[in-house]
């Protein structure tokens, strides 16, 4: 639908301009960046870690 009405064509716009393609790209690198270094703290609520390499599923590796 938003390719139809060529939402897509111009580049997305926002608070009445839009936003370059270099914009796009140091935000997307900024974020990518922020991701890496971040971690997740978890709790053993259910007496789940250390997790049983054996029970876990196996999906696709990290790119």
């Amino acid at each position: 639908m938003k390719g139809k009405i060529g939402l897509f064509s111009e580049g997305y716009k926002c608070c009445g301009g839009g936003i370059r393609e270099e914009q796009l790209e140091c935000t997307n690198k900024v974020n990518k960046e922020i991701a890496k270094n971040n971690i997740t703290l978890v709790t053993n609520q259910n007496k789940m870690i250390p997790l049983d390499k054996n029970k876990i599923k196996k999906g696709r590796k990290n790119e």
